[in-house]
């Protein structure tokens, strides 16, 4: 009878232990859970602030870039008017030189 009472103190206190570690077990893992959500949504926020910083300075860039490309259009335009002017010019004097000696 002994023995009967000591083994259901026994499993009263391992049930008793049981819960009481589950307990703790779910209530770790819940804030384990809040801690990594708040970190994602930190790590999320930065990623966005990274990544708005990265398109701007593209943008920037390429702004650049396009300003560049326009200025060397305007460059060769200018120098190509240039040599038609002058080859107009070559050719017009080479046909008064060979009208003159007729």
């Amino acid at each position: 009878m002994i023995n009967q009472s000591e083994e259901k103190n026994k499993e009263n206190l391992l049930r008793f232990i049981e819960e009481k570690l589950e307990k703790r077990l779910t209530l770790e893992a819940s804030q384990i859970n809040e801690r990594i959500a708040t970190e994602v949504s930190k790590i999320n926020e930065r990623l966005t602030m990274e990544v708005s910083k990265i398109n701007d300075r593209i943008s920037m860039e390429i702004s650049k870039v396009n300003n560049n490309i326009s200025e060397a259009k305007s460059e060769i335009i200018k120098w190509m008017f240039i040599f038609w002017a002058s080859q107009i010019g070559v050719i017009v004097g080479i046909f008064f030189a060979f009208s003159r000696n007729d």
